[in-house]
């Protein structure tokens, strides 16, 4: 069970894809959601199109990040098709509500 946020939630949607072909875009994409330093940051993954290993690394490198600022981090919109993915490297706690 997910919840509740701490403090502001700040949510940045991404588009197209998050595989390798676009990885370098979506990384800079990103980086307004870096700024976040208190509350929850969330990426919306609703409008992405294919998710491969570069995709998943990014969100790794993401949760690293914010797990450092001690920031929430949550993924929303996910295919229900990448909940395998995502538990697989450890992240199915993002799909559920956040960083534990």
């Amino acid at each position: 069970m997910a919840k509740p946020p701490s403090g502001p939630i700040r949510v940045h949607s991404l588009e197209g894809n998050l595989n390798i072909f676009s990885i370098q875009q979506q990384w800079m994409e990103v980086q307004v959601l870096l700024e976040v330093e208190k509350g929850t940051a969330c990426l919306d993954l609703a409008s992405v199109g294919d998710l491969d290993q570069s995709g998943l690394q990014l969100i790794c490198a993401l949760e690293k990040v914010f797990k450092s600022k001690e920031v929430e981090f949550r993924v929303v919109g996910a295919k229900g098709t990448w909940k395998a993915d995502f538990a697989s490297l450890g992240l199915g706690h993002l799909l559920e509500g956040g960083t534990p």
